[in-house]
């Protein structure tokens, strides 16, 4: 597959108020396949940077491809305080309401990453209304397998 280099992070924008806790790094896309690296714990500050971000990258791969994918490893933490969690699920509709969000996600995960057990039902019910397919998982490959099944269905 070819690889199209993006290196675009969250901590390229500028903060307005407090320092944000946590950080997203959109590494490349295989065609139409969004890969992000992103490390936890995540704040509202956080998210305010992610929106900024994501909407052009979401823009760019929703012209290049009609469906799309992403593919999202998350280390160290994925705990989001409610108030984050919120705004985050704010924003995945409004992305979905515009038309730009990826078709299927899927999270790879470590056992040890904190909060992943705790999280797994809130990402699942945000994806969910902002009518992205979900799932995680603790394996790369099988994360690539999942969404190539998607692809193919």
């Amino acid at each position: 597959m070819p690889e199209r280099a993006i290196n675009v992070s969250t901590r390229q924008v500028q903060s307005k108020r407090f320092t944000p806790h946590g950080e997203a790094n959109f590494l490349y896309a295989e065609d139409d396949l969004l890969i992000v690296n992103a490390t936890g714990p995540f704040n509202l500050e956080f998210i305010e940077n992610l929106e900024v971000v994501e909407y052009s990258l979401m823009q760019e791969m929703s012209l290049r491809y009609p469906t799309w994918y992403a593919l999202v490893t998350v280390s160290v933490s994925m705990m989001m305080t409610p108030d984050t969690l919120q705004r985050y699920a704010q924003h995945r509709k409004k992305m979905g309401e515009a038309g730009l969000n990826p078709k299927a996600i899927a999270f790879v995960m470590a056992p040890d990453v904190e909060g992943r057990s705790l999280m797994h039902p809130h990402l699942a019910q945000l994806y969910s209304e902002a009518g992205v397919q979900f799932a995680e998982f603790t394996e790369e490959q099988d994360a690539r397998a999942w969404l190539m099944q998607i692809k193919q269905a």
